[in-house]
């Protein structure tokens, strides 16, 4: 159950208990789920799987990196009452080390996006040079042949093979500019 947590984002709407915390980049602490006027109509996603869980008290703790708030780190107890000095000065610890390291992740992960789009557009210039190739060659391909078989063919006029001539010429030409273009 608290894999769901983790796929299930933090609820900050206007009615979230978890705002006033993250605007004001400061822990939050809620001693008990229960007695916490700002927790008695808490129903979404996060407050199903933590009273399911049997928690009743919480810190939530914002990553900041400089002024800017970027995640939180949410440590949920299973029983009530104050979560003590050294645990919250653990949590901001900890906090402050992680805010860092979520960045670079963040940074990490959009690089490796950016790589699988950049390979996906390569695949995909691959494959429409390899259409482009097949259509621009298959024609000229065939204008050769037919050329290079009225050539050898015996009694033509001498009219004949010279513009047979030509359009072999220019055939090759754009066989060459294909073949740069490409």
């Amino acid at each position: 159950e608290a894999e769901q947590l983790t796929r299930a984002e933090l609820e900050l709407g206007s009615a979230s208990p978890f705002v006033a915390g993250l605007s004001a980049r400061r822990p939050l602490v809620v001693d008990d789920f229960d007695t916490d006027a700002r927790f008695g109509g808490w129903s979404g996603p996060w407050a199903k799987v933590l009273r399911g869980l049997g928690c009743r008290s919480l810190a939530l703790v914002p990553l900041r990196l400089g002024h800017e708030v970027i995640g939180a780190l949410v440590a949920a107890y299973t029983r009530p009452g104050a979560i003590s000095d050294d645990d919250l000065a653990f949590l901001e610890a900890f906090a402050d080390r992680a805010a860092p390291i979520a960045v670079r992740a963040r940074a990490y992960d959009q690089e490796r996006e950016s790589a699988e789009k950049l390979a996906r557009l390569d695949r995909q210039k691959g494959e429409f040079l390899a259409l482009v190739s097949h259509e621009l060659r298959t024609p000229l391909t065939a204008i050769r042949g037919y050329v290079e078989a009225l050539q050898d063919s015996p009694g033509s006029p001498e009219e004949t093979r010279q513009f047979l001539g030509i359009i072999d010429r220019h055939s090759l030409r754009m066989e060459r500019l294909v073949r740069d273009l490409l």
